[in-house]
C-alpha cells in the first residue's frame, strides 16, 4: 500500500463550532493567564470559527518562558515541579522538542460525522451502572479503552480539565487474507478526550465521543494510507498536520468550562506541533477518556476498523482544578473497560489491557485488533 499526505475520499464539512485552545493542568494556571490564553488565540485558520496562535518570537524557550509568554503564544503551562513531577517532565520534554508550530491548512477527514444516538438512549454522559467490584467491563460495536468520571455534572473545581497521553502512531493495513473494501476504506482513531460517554441503545452499548485529541488512520481502497494528528468534536475530526507510523504523538485535551475546550497536538518525533482555539458549548469535564474508535457513518453503523495490530498509549493521565489526578488504570467501580466488537456483536475486534499497579499500570494502556478485523474481514 502507498502512503499519503492528503485525505482519499470526499471531504466533509465538520458542522461544529469548536473552541480549540491549549491543553494543560488548570492548577497551575491562574485565572489572567487562561484569559490571556483565550485573547491571544486570534490568527484565523481556514475553516471558519478556528483561531490558532501568533508565531513565537526567533529564540523563543517554552522552558524558561513565564506564564504570560507560555499562553501568549499557546504553548502548554509548566506544572508544578515539585507537586506533579512526573507531569513536569513529560511537559520539559514536549516543550525541548516543539521546533515547528503547524500554520497549515486545516482540513477535514471523510464521513466525519457524529453517532445517531438511537430515541430511549440518554444523550448525556451518564455512566453504564457499575458492578459491585472493579471497573464494568463493557462490549460496544464502536469503541475500545477506558473511561473515567469525576462525577460532576456541572463544571467547577473538581471537575477534569485536562487528559493527556503519549500515543504512538501504529501502522495500518486491510485486514489479512481480504481484498474486500468500499467507501472510504479501513479507519481508526487513536484519542484522549473528555467527555465522551457510554450510552445504551437496547441492544447493546454504543459510544460517543465530545472533545479529542488524536490520531487519524486509513487504509483507503486505492491502496494509499493516510496518517493525521487530528482535533476531534462530537465525532468530526479536523487534520491539524500529517504524522507518520511509529511517531510519538503528545495529545491532550483541556477544558476551562463555558464555551472554553481545548487541544495542543505535537509530533514529538518529527517536533511539529499545534494549537487552536474556536468556540464549543456543553463540556463539563465529567469523564476522561483514553480510547480506539471506529469512525462514524455508513447508515449509522461505524465504518470498519483499520488493522493496526497493536497501539500504545502511555503516560496517561487526567486531572482536575482540585488537584486531583485520574489514570487510564483506575479500578474504581465508576471505571469503564470498553472492548469493541464487530457490527453483530458477536467477536471482539479490538481489546484493550488495562494494568492496575505501579507507574506503568496505571498510566499505561496495550491495544491489539483481533479476530475479523486483524483476517479475514468483518461482515457488515
Amino acid at each position: 500500500m502507498r502512503r499519503k499526505n492528503g485525505i482519499g475520499g470526499k471531504r466533509a464539512v465538520l458542522a461544529v463550532m469548536m473552541f480549540l485552545g491549549l491543553s494543560t493542568l488548570a492548577a497551575a494556571e491562574s485565572d489572567s493567564a487562561r484569559a490571556i490564553r483565550a485573547s491571544t488565540a486570534t490568527v484565523p485558520t481556514n475553516i471558519p470559527g478556528i483561531r490558532t496562535y501568533a508565531e513565537p518570537p526567533k529564540g523563543f524557550n517554552a522552558v524558561t518562558a513565564n506564564d504570560v509568554e507560555l499562553a501568549t503564544y499557546g504553548f502548554p503551562p509548566r506544572p508544578d515541579k515539585q507537586a506533579e513531577p512526573d507531569h513536569y517532565a513529560l511537559w520539559e520534554r514536549a516543550m525541548k522538542l516543539a521546533r515547528a508550530r503547524s500554520n497549515g491548512e486545516l482540513r477535514t477527514v471523510p464521513s466525519s460525522g457524529r453517532t445517531i444516538i438511537p430515541a430511549g438512549s440518554s444523550a448525556l454522559p451518564e455512566m453504564v451502572e457499575p458492578e459491585t467490584t472493579g471497573p464494568k467491563q463493557i462490549a460496544t460495536t464502536y469503541a475500545s479503552g477506558v473511561i473515567v468520571t469525576s462525577g460532576q455534572k456541572t463544571f467547577n473545581k473538581n471537575s477534569i480539565n485536562n487528559v493527556i497521553a503519549e500515543i504512538t502512531v501504529p501502522t495500518v493495513e486491510f485486514p489479512l487474507n481480504t481484498k474486500v473494501c468500499s467507501g472510504e476504506g479501513y479507519v481508526a482513531i487513536s484519542a484522549v478526550g473528555i467527555d465522551g460517554f457510554v450510552f445504551n441503545t437496547g441492544n447493546g452499548y454504543g459510544y460517543d465521543p465530545q472533545l479529542e485529541a488524536g490520531v487519524y488512520e486509513q487504509a483507503s481502497c486505492s491502496g494509499d494510507l493516510y496518517y493525521f494528528a487530528v482535533v476531534g468534536w462530537q465525532g468530526g475530526y479536523n487534520v491539524a498536520f500529517n504524522v507518520n507510523p511509529g511517531d510519538v504523538i503528545y495529545a491532550s485535551a483541556y477544558t476551562s468550562g463555558g464555551p472554553n475546550s481545548g487541544v495542543y497536538l505535537e509530533d514529538m518525533t518529527t517536533s511539529v506541533y499545534g494549537a487552536y482555539s474556536v468556540m464549543s458549548s456543553g463540556i463539563v469535564g465529567y469523564t476522561a477518556n483514553w480510547i480506539v474508535e471506529r469512525q462514524c457513518c455508513s447508515n449509522n453503523e461505524p465504518l470498519p476498523l483499520a488493522n493496526t495490530t497493536n497501539i500504545a498509549f502511555g503516560f496517561g493521565s487526567a486531572y482536575s482544578a482540585s488537584d486531583k489526578f485520574f489514570y487510564p488504570g483506575s479500578q474504581a467501580k465508576t471505571t469503564e473497560v470498553l472492548n469493541m466488537t464487530d457490527d453483530a456483536g458477536d467477536q471482539t475486534i479490538e481489546q484493550v489491557f488495562q494494568g492496575s499497579t505501579g507507574y506503568q499500570g496505571q498510566r499505561s494502556l496495550w491495544f491489539e485488533t483481533e479476530n475479523c478485523a486483524a483476517v479475514n474481514g468483518c461482515t457488515q
